[in-house]
């Protein structure tokens, strides 16, 4: 019989803790956005098109930072040796 695979860290745990960070900052930045739109008078569906707008330029900026500072690290790093 095969056994379930048993992690040996808390890898799992914390893959599941950014994914829940990620949904809630995600949610975060589009329902206020959403309500705004809507209140403009935008449809639920246009506002939630164009709402997606600012989550998705967010992550691209918060990628580009994350990306730019492992860049100078491996530089650094590099740089050292």
């Amino acid at each position: 019989m095969i056994q379930p695979r048993q992690p040996t860290s808390g890898f799992a745990d914390s893959e599941f803790l950014v994914t829940i960070a990620v949904l809630g900052l995600s949610l975060g930045l589009l329902l206020p956005t959403v309500k705004r739109l809507q209140d403009l008078g935008f449809s639920w569906w246009l506002s939630i098109l164009l709402g997606l707008v600012p989550v998705a330029l967010f992550w691209i900026a918060f990628a580009t930072v994350v990306m730019v500072f492992f860049r100078i690290a491996l530089w650094l790093e590099n740089k050292q040796s």
